[in-house]
């Protein structure tokens, strides 16, 4: 992020950088076994719009340019490979921010 902003546009952003060693275990538990799959990087892009849609597929799928088949997929392969159930609020906070540390201290896709 460049530019000025203000706490709403930065959301909890700076909560997710400042505990290095929790964001890394996060990153290594979540994202990592993902990224270097076969397709790793459009899954987790994948997984980013769909939480960022509020895990609502047809609106993260059509941000994508992708068939919500196709979304659903890259969900399915993301619980398997990360060995989590992203029906769980928990479980689903935790993929967030781990993809949410990545992508900021890693340049590994778009935050909101």
């Amino acid at each position: 992020m460049s530019g000025a902003h203000d706490l709403d546009s930065v959301g909890v952003l700076p909560a997710v950088l400042d505990d290095a060693d929790v964001g890394e275990a996060l990153v290594l538990r979540y994202v990592e076994p993902v990224r270097t799959a076969s397709s790793g990087e459009a899954i987790l892009a994948g997984v980013q719009a769909w939480l960022d849609a509020g895990m609502h597929t047809g609106r993260a799928a059509t941000q994508l340019f992708v068939h919500p088949n196709t979304l659903r997929y890259r969900i399915r392969r993301y619980q398997q490979l990360a060995a989590v159930d992203l029906t769980d609020p928990a479980e689903a906070l935790k993929a967030w921010w781990a993809l949410q540390r990545f992508a900021a201290t890693r340049g590994g896709g778009a935050t909101r």
